[in-house]
């Protein structure tokens, strides 16, 4: 347990921080019923996956964006 929080919790924040510098635009939502669809590179999903990690796209209560509130790791 230990190793989680001195070592690999660090290196999600980063990679959530990240999200920005690697992924200039808006990410779109993408909806079912549509045919719409993104690349990613892996750092740029990797950063997305850290933000969802740490719960930091919009909640239902609209916080943020509430665009991403299914993205949250939240049951």
């Amino acid at each position: 347990m230990k190793e989680l929080i001195v070592e690999l919790l660090p290196k999600i924040v980063k990679l959530a921080e990240k999200l920005k510098d690697v992924h200039k635009s808006v990410l779109p939502k993408l909806t079912a019923g549509t045919s719409t669809e993104i690349s990613l590179t892996r750092e740029e999903l990797a950063c997305v996956l850290a933000n969802c990690f740490l719960c930091k796209f919009p909640n239902s209560h609209g916080q943020h964006d509430a665009e991403f509130v299914q993205l949250n790791f939240i049951g």
